[in-house]
């Protein structure tokens, strides 16, 4: 069984990866040219994601890896330590609308938008010319795709999904909906 971790008193100190998830990451660094101009990796600090992050600096000879907690996984609220079939209820809700109250004490995601997209603005502040890694997890990372690529935030599980340990560019150009970060 595969079960929802998104709490941070849970997902901080448990649930690092697997050896298949180690081997995940191995193999999707192995032959990826843009790992190459990376100068920091920011990445959330649950495990699972923290040990990704120095599994890549230890590969790439990366010294900053810097965490961030804007990168943490979704909050899934009552869906927590239940099993992963769970997230299809919680996609089927955030499809109607992305603004709709709290259900099950889920964080929205326009919440995860705006803190992912709070994150994007301060590295475009203080990493003029560099290139950075972010090691964050599944959902925001799709909603932060989603935004980048100009798609409404509850059409987020329409953009092409990330697998486990993808490397994806985000458009090197992109705006921002004023409406998420105000």
């Amino acid at each position: 069984m595969h079960i929802i971790v998104s709490n941070p008193e849970v997902g901080v100190n448990d649930y690092g990866l697997t050896q298949e998830g180690k081997n995940e990451v191995i193999k999707a660094i192995a032959h990826c040219n843009e790992l190459k101009s990376v100068k920091y990796i920011y990445t959330s600090d649950f495990l699972r994601a923290y040990e990704t992050a120095m599994i890549i600096a230890g590969h790439m000879d990366i010294i900053h890896v810097k965490f961030d907690t804007r990168l943490r996984e979704r909050y899934f609220g009552q869906f927590e330590g239940t099993d992963s079939e769970n997230y299809q209820r919680i996609w089927d809700m955030d499809c109607h609308n992305a603004n709709d109250p709290v259900c099950y004490n889920v964080e929205p995601i326009h919440t995860v938008a705006k803190r992912m997209i709070s994150f994007l603005l301060d590295c475009e502040t203080n990493h003029i010319n560099d290139t950075i890694l972010i090691v964050s997890h599944g959902d925001p990372l799709q909603i932060l795709y989603t935004v980048s690529i100009g798609l409404p935030i509850n059409k987020f599980k329409t953009a092409s999904h990330f697998n486990n340990a993808e490397l994806r560019l985000l458009p090197s150009r992109f705006t921002i909906d004023e409406e998420l970060i105000t």
